[in-house]
């Protein structure tokens, strides 16, 4: 196992290389996965240069909530009270609804060696936005000795109840150039449906072009009118899992080279495919940003479901997300 670390403008970066032929480098702006590789090849897509990555306003690889998705007119509605967020897409709150919050500031970061792997931990405490109470919160990424997986566990504390959604905002390549060929197999039967602005609106059943359970190749679902507009040239949809164990994979993603499989105990998955890139940009592949280069993948709680989002002052909030890599 080898680890470095390293700075640049502030912000530290640590490279974990492992038994098995994995690197894993992670960032305390954000508390991001800036990227992961196996066999020298990049599984993940981000902006090439660090800097130019710690300056963009994508997401690649943070930290995003405390809600995680959009909430319209900012107006957050929680136990009978109204909340004006911070608006910081059109007229809505998407992600976090404000500079500074958790995917765009440096966090503190402890790393210590265990039997299992490295452990990296990244602290943030909240007291500041407009989201009710005050909030500790904990991301923990665990990179084993000998295998080829990613663990990160969220713990958030709490001295009031207030709704959390966190996630990671990673997109995949899997070692390509695009993933339009890349085979999506989801455990869902449901999947979220939303206004002309992007806002969830309450699940529906799979149609037969988002039905992924015995898995298809985005091209395919590209073919669907829906994704013909300016408005949406791709997947942005939340998919709701059929059945949870914590245990086994609830989706995956399949290359030509490569497979990623996602085990969690969220409810839910995200996925963008990366609709709207920069294309002024270079990637990690040593590419231009381009449409449909990568996906998001993005566990989540179902959007609105807030009584399931709710930390309570006398429980800490538990979650955790696995990316599991193999070679095709």
């Amino acid at each position: 196992m080898k680890i470095e670390t390293s700075s640049l403008n502030g912000l530290t970066f640590i490279e974990i290389e492992n038994n098995a032929n994995m690197k894993v480098v992670l960032s305390t702006f954000g508390a991001a996965i800036y990227s992961i590789s196996i066999d020298g090849e990049f599984m993940t897509s981000s902006e090439m240069d660090k800097t130019v990555w710690s300056m963009s306003p994508s997401y690649s690889g943070k930290t995003v909530g405390r809600i995680a998705g959009r909430i319209k007119d900012g107006i957050l509605v929680y136990k009978g009270n109204k909340y004006q967020l911070d608006k910081n897409e059109c007229n809505k709150t998407c992600h976090h609804g404000g500079d500074g919050l958790f995917a765009f500031s440096t966090y503190k970061m402890d790393t210590h060696l265990e039997e299992d792997g490295v452990y990296v931990d990244f602290y943030k405490i909240d007291d500041n936005s407009k989201f009710p109470g005050k909030l500790t919160f904990r991301v923990r990424y665990i990179i084993p000795h000998n295998d080829t997986f990613v663990r990160i566990e969220h713990m958030t504390t709490s001295d009031v109840y207030t709704p959390v959604n966190f996630t990671s905002h990673t997109y995949f390549s899997l070692g390509e150039d695009s993933i339009e060929e890349t085979v999506i197999q989801i455990n869902a039967d449901e999947v979220e449906s939303y206004d002309e602005d992007l806002i969830a609106i309450g699940l529906r059943e799979v149609p037969d072009h988002l039905d992924f359970r015995k898995g298809k190749a985005l091209k395919d679902v590209l073919e669907n009118e829906e994704y013909k507009s300016p408005r949406l040239l791709g997947l942005d949809h939340a998919f709701k899992f059929s059945f949870k164990d914590g245990k086994k994979p609830e989706m995956s993603l399949t290359g030509k080279k490569y497979k990623m499989c996602l085990v969690t105990s969220l409810p839910a998955v995200q996925l963008y495919s990366f609709n709207f890139p920069n294309e002024e940009v270079m990637m990690t592949n040593g590419l231009f940003g381009r449409i449909h280069g990568a996906m998001a993948v993005e566990p989540m709680y179902v959007p609105g479901d807030y009584e399931s989002m709710t930390v309570s002052p006398s429980e800490p909030k538990r979650n955790f997300i696995e990316y599991h890599f193999e070679r095709v």
